[in-house]
């Protein structure tokens, strides 16, 4: 294989996936509302002591961490909010 076609194609082109990526997972996660937020949205969800799913209704909601921590519904998996 040609050096410059690794050099010029290959490399650049691993460099913009790896950074699509990234971007992608952090407007993901700046994309979910925050705590204040789901519970303007869904006020019959939150209590005083706990925190229901707006998808399924369930109430074992653990923390997550990927860029920050994201709370998500372990009965189906999605994310509510981050912190």
């Amino acid at each position: 294989m040609d050096p410059k076609l690794i050099f010029y194609g290959v490399i650049p082109a691993g460099v913009a996936l790896v950074l699509f990526i990234i971007a992608r997972s952090w407007l993901k996660f700046f994309g979910l509302p925050t705590y204040e937020g789901y519970r303007s949205a869904h006020p019959d969800l939150v209590g005083t002591a706990r925190v229901a799913c707006s998808s399924c209704g369930g109430t074992d909601i653990f923390i997550f961490r990927t860029h920050g921590p994201v709370h998500m519904c372990r009965q189906c998996g999605k994310h509510l909010y981050r912190s």
